[in-house]
């Protein structure tokens, strides 16, 4: 839905005319009230600071935005997930205790990928099992995602620089299918 916004309001912006289709829909008969709620609309998706995608309740993926902030530390996903994320945000002079990691056998069955977005705007695509689009979402630079299950796919809107952390070791063309 909110994709078929944006889509409405770059055409509103853009044009002295609004479909009616698009008013009837919104009843809205103001050609500029119309405009202002699309915009609030558009841009109200880039600040919901942590979004999750779900399907038929998996999570497909989180997205942390750069803006988000908590005290303290904040675990995002499942105990069960082979790749954790958190926030962590302690004040100056806060010690965080000396440790080591135990060695545990784990098994990983899924990739699980987190990309921070250091420069740019990232467009992620989401495809069910059954390589069928689901929606996209716009990241931009500070923004965080780990991409858990389903499929991905990118798209740069503007030229990009990118960290890209995930479970090893790599297997190659055995690691993933293309489509």
């Amino acid at each position: 839905m909110l994709g078929c916004i944006t889509m409405v309001f770059k055409l509103a912006a853009y044009s002295n005319v609004i479909p009616t289709c698009h008013r009837d829909f919104f009843g809205i008969s103001d050609r500029k009230y119309f405009i202002s709620i699309v915009f609030v609309l558009y841009f109200t998706k880039r600040y919901i600071l942590l979004e999750k995608i779900i399907h038929n309740g998996q999570i497909y993926a989180i997205i942390i935005r750069s803006d988000y902030s908590k005290d303290g530390v904040e675990f995002f996903t499942p105990d069960d997930f082979s790749q954790q994320i958190a926030f962590m945000k302690h004040p100056k002079g806060k010690v965080i205790q000396r440790h080591f990691h135990n060695i545990v056998k784990r098994e990983v069955h899924y990739t699980k990928e987190v990309l921070v977005i250091r420069k740019g705007t990232l467009q992620v695509d989401f495809y069910d099992d059954e390589k069928n689009y689901l929606e996209s979402s716009t990241l931009h630079a500070g923004d965080i995602i780990l991409l858990a299950f389903g499929g991905h796919g990118f798209k740069c809107l503007e030229a990009v620089e990118m960290v890209e952390i995930k479970q090893g070791p790599y297997l190659g063309d055995a690691d993933k299918v293309r489509f």
